[in-house]
């Protein structure tokens, strides 16, 4: 069981977001609102640029939310040390879905210029480099048996779509997620709910206004140690009531619509069981947000 809970595209200025075609009536902002309603509008090849400088992440999750794309359109994302993409550094395909498009990354990406937040130790694609060379043309060479140490890490991404019709995307998610085990894989509850209004007159004559459907989920977690349960409590104090997240019950299987992925805030408190040595139950209580 996943939980994507750090969006780091809401901790990036506006600014620092651009779209080729974007709709001035639905600016490339309203991706940075966690209400899937607020969109953005771009044309049917629609790019979004992100520019980490000054930040530093960690990124192993990528999703797509509240969108119209085709199952038939291609949607990549890339990362790259400059603004220029015709040879990125790293190139990811994202599988479409119907609802959330989500990609959990194999190796984590390390994006922006400064210290990366959220990351114990930068691992990966550590190069040697024994000399740069400058704009200019000079070259700098290093003192004999010393060599330059270069992580590879990147300034900025892109999200490129290519539709049949208009694109219109309510969110753009990328950042870290938390593995929960012991999961509920097994004993969890699962609501179709609707938002309807519906007021009955004195002889039983209806009135109603239609809303939407949504989900909520009940999750019993198996007695858990204290390891796993230090990380749960970090998250629910970083996500509270109020932030949303992308809940994965089956981590990258994406047949099952009825579960998830599901975008989502936790629902009421959360209560711990003791069980026996030191080892507690709990319950979470889910539900969707549009």
């Amino acid at each position: 069981m996943r939980i994507a809970y750090r969006n780091i595209v809401d901790g990036i200025d506006s600014g620092n977001i651009t779209c080729s075609t974007a709709d001035p009536n639905f600016p490339v902002s309203n991706i940075q609102d966690q209400r899937l309603s607020m969109y953005t509008l771009a044309g049917t090849t629609a790019e979004f640029v992100f520019d980490f400088t000054g930040h530093g992440y960690k990124i192993n999750t990528v999703a797509l939310l509240g969108h119209n794309i085709s199952s038939s359109a291609s949607i990549y994302i890339y990362f790259n040390y400059i603004n220029d993409w015709a040879n990125p550094a790293v190139t990811q395909v994202l599988t479409w879905n119907k609802d959330v498009i989500m990609k959990f990354l194999d190796t984590p990406v390390y994006v922006g210029t400064a210290e990366i937040e959220n990351a114990n130790e930068l691992t990966s694609a550590v190069v040697p480099i024994d000399n740069l060379t400058t704009e200019s043309g000079n070259l700098l060479i290093t003192e004999a048996g010393d060599s330059l140490i270069r992580q590879d890490k990147y300034a900025f991404a892109k999200v490129k779509i290519v539709n049949n019709v208009a694109v219109q995307l309510g969110r753009v998610w990328m950042g870290d997620y938390l593995t929960i085990s012991p999961s509920s894989l097994l004993d969890f509850k699962v609501y179709k709910k609707r938002s309807d209004i519906n007021i009955y007159g004195k002889d039983r004559q209806k009135f109603s206004i239609p809303g939407v459907s949504w989900r909520a989920i009940n999750l019993k977690f198996p007695p858990t140690d204290n390891t796993m349960l230090s990380s749960i409590l970090d998250w629910f104090d970083m996500v509270g009531l109020y932030r949303s997240f992308i809940f994965c019950n089956f981590d990258t299987l994406r047949g099952y619509a009825l579960v998830e992925p599901l975008y989502c805030s936790i629902s009421s408190d959360i209560g711990f069981t003791h069980q026996q040595s030191m080892k507690f139950s709990y319950e979470l209580n889910l539900e969707e947000d549009k």
